[in-house]
């Protein structure tokens, strides 16, 4: 059984030198069992979820089993002052680490608006997956995010889906692709988009347009 993935060993790389540098200054920072040790582990979890990558440790995200342990440790250690203390710092980082991939998706997205203006001038992008873009973040390949946060994603789903500016994005991108098709496929594609949109799974519109434009680019 699997019980990390490789960007778990980037973080760990990270979290090595980090922790033997800071234990020079104090050793409970080299001390696994010491809070001030997963007090490393912990931003570093979070501003690299921010980033796009995903530690786990199996389903577990990093980030999440550090602020367990962070709390765990702090209660035990320095009592309730502690917990209060570490459930604060972890908030923080984890804020930071949301604000971060908000960021970074708001210029991805900024990048695709500004790819359709020149596909609706020429039809040639290389870009496919920018231009049907959709930020990471309201999908997720984790069963432990499937089974116990699965609303919360399809709320994030509704709300970037239902966006006039996303509707217009992909509506202008539609059109485009209609008119470099032939009547017969305009048809089976007009089809398939409004069964689509009947069903209410405007999340199938994207892969859909992408695999439309990866057919295109291939031709």
């Amino acid at each position: 059984m699997i019980i990390y993935n490789l960007q778990l060993l980037l973080v760990i790389l990270i979290v090595i030198p980090t922790s033997y540098f800071l234990s020079s200054l104090n050793p409970d920072f080299g001390t696994l069992g010491r809070p001030e040790f997963w007090s490393i582990v912990l931003p570093i979890a979070c501003l690299s979820n921010g980033i796009g990558l995903n530690p786990r440790l199996y389903t577990i995200p990093l980030w999440f089993f550090s602020l367990i342990i962070i709390i765990w440790r702090s209660y035990s250690i320095y009592d309730l002052n502690g917990l209060l203390i570490s459930l604060a710092y972890g908030l923080v980082f984890i804020a930071l680490g949301v604000l971060i991939k908000i960021t970074i998706s708001k210029k991805k997205w900024n990048y695709s608006k500004l790819l359709l203006k020149e596909y609706l001038t020429n039809p040639d992008s290389k870009n496919p997956n920018i231009l049907v873009y959709y930020p990471d973040y309201i999908y997720t390949t984790n069963p432990l995010y499937e089974k116990y946060f699965d609303a919360i994603f399809k709320s994030l789903q509704n709300y970037w889906f239902n966006k006039k500016e996303v509707n217009y994005h992909y509506l202008q991108l539609i059109q485009k692709l209609n008119q470099l098709e032939s009547s017969e496929e305009k048809i089976k594609q007009n089809a398939y988009l409004k069964s689509i949109l009947e069903k209410e799974k405007k999340d199938g519109i994207p892969e859909y347009l992408l695999d439309k434009l990866k057919l295109k680019i291939s031709q």
